[in-house]
């Protein structure tokens, strides 16, 4: 993912300098900061389950989500389709964070919700997830 992102970091530098370089367009230089910014956010995904809630949060943590633990139905491992890409996605029943795996644990809400976190390790977090429901 770091690979793909630096190399995406630097076509847009060039295409940036080749666009200055013929056209003299000074905006040009906005986009590379632009991805810069969204490579920052979206290179990993932390998740981090405590006692009362589960957070996932994308790179630098600009964008995240907090789920509590009471309003959690079931979860289960789930597994998504390689063409939905990566990142912050809507699933048509709720939300999907991932940043480079088609491995999800799926967190059905009790208001019909749904919430998934894509993982290298589904069965680690859905142990870790199970152990903290049983302390409620």
């Amino acid at each position: 993912m770091l690979a793909i992102m630096a190399g995406a970091a630097a076509v847009t530098a060039a295409v940036a300098i080749l666009v200055f370089a013929r056209a003299g367009a000074l905006y040009a230089f906005a986009f590379p900061p632009l991805f810069a910014l969204v490579a920052a956010n979206f290179y990993r995904l932390t998740v981090i389950v405590d006692a009362e809630t589960i957070t996932a949060s994308f790179g630098i943590g600009l964008i995240s989500k907090t789920v509590r633990l009471a309003d959690i139905a079931s979860a289960e491992i789930a597994r998504e389709t390689w063409y939905g890409g990566w990142g912050l996605r809507w699933t048509g029943k709720g939300w999907f964070y991932t940043v480079n795996s088609l491995d999800a644990v799926a967190l059905n809400l009790k208001g019909g919700r749904e919430f998934l976190i894509g993982t290298d390790e589904p069965q680690a977090l859905l142990a870790a997830i199970a152990n903290s429901l049983k302390t409620l």
